[in-house]
């Protein structure tokens, strides 16, 4: 293939997965409101990802690396848990949705951060809930501190930090990573940690 042909297909794919965002975007966009409360916001991305678009999750297959891949996803319509919350970060970034990625132990949750509130400042920035990228299912501190319990694991409760985006891009990596062990691409697979070590 000749390297015209290889720009081409690029240039291609990123004006395809542009347009199909985009459609997402307005889509989502159509039915929202000021007057919304941020649970049926997040119906809204729900229905437009997974009902109208025919998104569909699927659980971490490391032997399908694609899976991984946010272009993969917008064009065969399935994804795993890392694709699709690469999808929902860029949708609500563009809705201006508070969204945001959060850390916690063994999973791939996002989560619903409140907005900035200058009358009372303690309750700005806080977790209102968790979001499940996988299927759009929403859970409660109630759900995430019973999981915690569940796993032994400490602190509670999670807050969001600036930190929670690059932990999310490490973990992703880190998964990217055991696909390519899992195809034998042991050289890959060291310079995917590597990179993720760097960040956090």
């Amino acid at each position: 293939m000749s390297s015209t042909s290889i720009l081409t297909s690029e240039t291609s794919s990123k004006v395809f997965n542009f347009f199909e965002i985009e459609k997402i975007r307005k889509t989502a966009w159509l039915e929202l409101n000021d007057y919304l409360t941020p649970l049926e916001e997040i119906n809204i991305l729900n229905r437009t990802i997974f009902d109208f678009n025919k998104l569909r999750g699927l659980e971490t297959n490391y032997s399908n690396k694609q899976e991984f891949d946010l272009f993969h996803l917008l064009s065969s319509k399935k994804g795993n848990s890392f694709s699709l919350a690469a999808l929902y970060l860029i949708i609500a970034e563009l809705l201006g949705i508070a969204l945001k990625p959060v850390n916690i132990p063994k999973q791939n949750l996002l989560c619903y951060i409140s907005e900035e509130n200058p009358f009372e400042p303690s309750l700005s920035n806080q977790i209102l809930f968790f979001l499940n990228p996988l299927s759009g299912q929403v859970y409660t501190h109630r759900d995430i501190e019973n999981y915690l319990k569940k796993i032994d694991s400490i602190p509670y409760p999670i807050t969001n930090s600036e930190e929670s985006v690059l932990y999310f891009i490490q973990n992703w990596l880190l998964e990217i990573a055991k696909s390519e062990k899992e195809a034998g691409l042991l050289f890959k697979q060291q310079e995917l940690k590597r990179i993720a070590s760097s960040l956090v």
